[in-house]
């Protein structure tokens, strides 16, 4: 998950979130022009720092896949019901993990086995649209 004090990269350089590659090197380099210290002796070098991380960060195609995923655990953690750690999970057959919901239903997870779960991933109920954030 991106940690607290990783800034939304998209806000930093302006642009949104399904902006192309184009869009977001145009977004920097304006950017740059007006924040780098050699232009504006005047101006904090850290702003241009996140600005160049967050370029870095959205220009790389696997780099913002990476940091896409990030951005979404984060922004979605507050809306899911719970956070439930695997271990929560009831092993009911061979590799399939079951999680009961408040409405009845049940959160299923599987076939994995328990190391398989590497980050934390979305399950969703399969009576209800209530989500939640399985964590390893």
């Amino acid at each position: 998950m991106l940690n607290e004090e990783e800034p939304d990269y998209y806000e930093v350089l302006g642009v949104e979130p399904k902006a192309d590659v184009k869009l977001i090197r145009a977004a920097y380099y304006r950017l740059a022009q007006t924040f780098h210290p050699d232009k504006n002796s005047s101006i904090n070098s850290d702003q241009f720092q996140r600005i160049s991380k967050a370029y870095t960060a959205l220009s790389d195609p696997s780099l913002r896949a990476a940091y896409d995923s990030r951005r979404f655990l984060r922004i979605t953690a507050d809306s899911f019901l719970d956070k439930i750690s695997l271990s929560e999970f009831e092993e009911r057959e061979l590799k399939l993990f079951y999680y009961s919901c408040r409405c009845g239903g049940l959160f299923q997870l599987g076939p994995i086995d328990d190391s398989d779960l590497q980050s934390s991933v979305v399950v969703n109920c399969d009576s209800c649209s209530i989500q939640i954030l399985v964590e390893p």
